[in-house]
């Protein structure tokens, strides 16, 4: 079994008679422990082996470490158990000169833990959603999205009696058709210079892209949602909102940084109409990065460092 990582690591010596003392049983005695014999409540003088399991047992789940004997840091068994442990050969001579070495795992998060709050969680008897009456937005935003899963897992159709969600792969096709016709039908209103209607169809297919089952591949949204934002920036900027064309660029980025050259241009441009081209500059450079010499992105570059030299 791989060694998981320390969190937390405290170093005790633990001779086999201050152990038995712990237990009430009687003093281990040398001589007492016959080879590999397995630890047995039968007998009474068994109890180095029985001192070291009693002692991992009564504080499992721990990452255990027994140094062998042939040096103090080498490590002879490790792993993790609720389990008795067997002793190996000379185990009295590593019980009595050595260290037990107990490695408590902990979540990252209990590490900096300082104190405990009771939130007043709500769970409605219909619904079985989650609510609460606390004002915290990061609350809000955890219990929203769990109780989104929640109603995603009852209500699609792919889910099994047992609310078991389907494989990730294959993709239910019908949300996919949906988001690529919602799409189609703001290109076709953007070219009729329809532009607030484009922009409806665009927003519509968005939240039905960012609203799939939790259990379907991240990288099929991220594929949807990066068109569609960039989509509905090239429509803003169409109507000079110059302040949401940038912010919608800016998404569609970052749901796909690689092979989106127009995001990252629609959002330079947004930049230079509303006169920061310092932010411009910065922008276009780490486009440039991202998509290499392309073409539009160069000529956009130039175009910006003529107009502050103006400035």
């Amino acid at each position: 079994m791989a060694r998981p990582d320390p969190i937390r690591t405290t170093s005790r010596e633990v001779s086999s008679n201050s152990m038995c003392q712990r237990l009430g049983r009687p003093p281990w005695t040398p001589g007492s422990t016959a080879g590999n014999k397995p630890p047995s409540r039968s007998n009474p003088r068994n109890n180095t082996s029985f001192a070291i399991a009693a002692l991992l047992t009564s504080v499992t789940p721990y990452h255990f470490t027994i140094p062998g004997r042939g040096h103090p840091n080498t490590p002879s068994t490790t792993g993790i158990t609720d389990e008795p442990v067997r002793p190996c050969d000379d185990t009295d001579k590593v019980i009595q000169h050595h260290h037990i070495y107990t490695t408590t795992q902990l979540p990252p998060n209990m590490t900096d833990l300082t104190h405990f709050d009771l939130l007043p969680l709500q769970l409605d008897p219909q619904s079985k959603s989650l609510s609460s009456t606390s004002s915290s937005r990061a609350l809000a935003a955890e219990l929203s999205q769990l109780n989104a899963l929640h109603r995603s897992l009852i209500t699609s159709d792919t889910t099994t009696q047992h609310g078991v969600p389907p494989p990730p792969m294959p993709v239910n096709p019908k949300r996919s058709a949906q988001v690529a016709k919602l799409r189609d039908s703001g290109n076709a209103e953007f070219h009729k210079k329809k532009y607030g209607d484009a922009i409806k169809f665009y927003t519509l297919g968005l939240q039905m892209a960012l609203t799939r089952p939790l259990w379907e591949p991240s990288q099929l949204v991220r594929e949807e949602v990066s068109g569609l934002y960039a989509n509905r920036a090239q429509a803003h900027m169409a109507l000079q909102q110059w302040a949401e064309g940038s912010v919608d660029a800016e998404a569609s980025v970052e749901a796909r940084k690689v092979g989106n050259a127009k995001a990252w241009w629609r959002r330079g441009k947004c930049l230079m109409e509303m006169g920061r081209l310092e932010e411009a500059r910065e922008w276009v450079g780490k486009a440039l990065e991202y998509e290499g010499e392309e073409g539009e992105l160069v000529a956009q570059y130039k175009e910006i460092e003529a107009r502050l030299e103006k400035a």
